[in-house]
């Protein structure tokens, strides 16, 4: 068993083996801990994330995107889209 991938295979290459990895997901109540501390702290430490040049939080330009996606569409590379009709065409 492989606990850690060292050199795991790219996640967005569509030939080749999957990559070859796991992810194991923990969830802690930090109410549970912390109580308002937590939520002070992390705030402290996303607005000095913010301060620095250049930087953004994780999902940050996710709802821009998706309202880009609703007005614009999404582009879809012309192999991926007759890809797609194919297997509508065969359902």
């Amino acid at each position: 068993m492989q606990i850690i991938a060292l050199r795991p295979r790219p996640f967005f290459e569509a030939e080749g083996a999957p990559p070859g990895v796991g992810q194991m997901i923990i969830a802690i109540d930090p109410q549970k801990f912390g109580g308002q501390a937590f939520e002070t702290r992390l705030s402290a430490l996303c607005s000095a994330i913010l301060a620095q040049s250049g930087t953004r939080l994780p999902g940050a330009n996710r709802g821009q995107k998706r309202q880009d996606a609703r007005k614009n569409g999404i582009n879809i590379p012309p192999y991926l889209r007759k890809e797609i009709e194919d297997l509508i065409a065969h359902a």
